[in-house]
């Protein structure tokens, strides 16, 4: 995830803030919201958690180019032996066409050499392009000039981007009404696609009609002879094939369940008294709903996993950071 600033605050993007929650606030002051990356701190804390679960990593990364989420999680892998960190050229649905495949490849026995591999070889495949409303977002970040917003703006343009060298570049543009621009924009796509093998197909959208998706996949199903087509709404699926997997409620409930441990027990100074309060009820609803009702003996568990984890990247040379976490586990264990 990466940060999303705003005045009230600021949010871990799907986990904490949705998409329909970032859209209100862009439609009410654009200028006020803000995306920033994770921290090296917060990698550091996230692949040492991580690693009290397993041997190895592999973290695949946004597109090294898109901020600067790469190489903070770069430079957090250095104080680890095993964390693999991988540029996945790619931003958006492109990610997850990216984790599809290392997910496949891992499920076959893959190692992680191998993966990562994998995660090379289909980057160039890829071909990812992006519809927006406004040049507005470009020209705040710095991507174009105040005489190019002008010209976008006065002649009532929309933006394509697409990716590539590991960033976002404007290809082209589209005019008139969006709504109408958005169906273009997919039909003289898919008019490129005709004839040629296609094994994905990801739609990603901040949230168009229903009616419209309905168009746009008979529009695809229709032209395009393509393995495994999806459009998604901030990771929410609307249209898939029957043969995919989806997560239930019940899944993601229980993947909550060792981030707010980490949360409560490992790092209780990050959140407010209230929001602590909340985080340790949501955990005990958690906790009985899935019979982890033994709190002490399993917060002592994990936390003695990460101290062993710990100690033995002392030994090896780590930084500050986990210095300070290991004299902080030891004192909550009374070591």
């Amino acid at each position: 995830y990466q940060y999303i600033n705003t005045p009230g605050g600021r949010f871990k993007d799907t986990v904490e803030i949705g998409i329909d929650n970032i859209s209100d606030m862009i439609l009410n002051d654009r200028k006020k919201i803000s995306v920033s990356a994770v921290s090296v701190e917060d990698y550091e804390d996230f692949f040492a958690t991580r690693l009290t679960e397993a041997k190895e990593l592999i973290h695949i990364s946004v597109a090294m180019n898109f901020g600067k989420s790469y190489y903070n999680a770069s430079n957090a892998a250095k104080c680890f032996g095993s964390v693999n960190v991988v540029n996945s050229g790619q931003v958006s649905c492109g990610v997850r066409i990216v984790l599809k495949y290392a997910a496949q490849k891992l499920s076959e026995g893959a190692t992680a050499k191998e993966v990562i591999t994998t995660i090379n070889s289909i980057q160039g495949g890829i071909k990812a392009e992006f519809l927006l409303d406004s040049i507005e977002p470009f020209y705040e970040n710095g991507f174009v000039g105040k005489r190019k917003k002008i010209i976008f703006e006065a002649l009532n343009l929309h933006p394509i981007l697409i990716v590539k060298r590991s960033s976002l570049h404007i290809r082209s543009f589209m005019v008139g009404d969006f709504e109408k621009a958005r169906v273009r924009f997919v039909k003289r796509t898919v008019k490129r696609l005709k004839g040629r093998p296609i094994s994905d197909i990801n739609i990603s959208h901040s949230g168009i009609p229903v009616k419209e998706q309905e168009l746009i996949a008979a529009i695809i199903e229709k032209n395009v002879n393509c393995d495994d087509f999806v459009i998604e709404k901030d990771g929410t699926i609307v249209r898939k094939q029957e043969t995919d997997i989806k997560k239930t409620p019940e899944d993601l409930e229980k993947e909550q369940i060792s981030l707010l441990e980490y949360e409560v027990f490992v790092h209780p100074e990050r959140s407010s008294p209230q929001e602590l309060e909340e985080k340790k009820k949501r955990l005990d609803e958690l906790w009985q709903k899935y019979g982890k009702a033994d709190d002490s003996a399993l917060t002592l568990h994990k936390a003695k996993i990460r101290l062993e984890l710990l100690d033995k990247e002392k030994s090896s040379g780590t930084n500050s950071v986990l210095m300070a976490a290991i004299a902080r586990h030891k004192k909550s264990l009374g070591e």
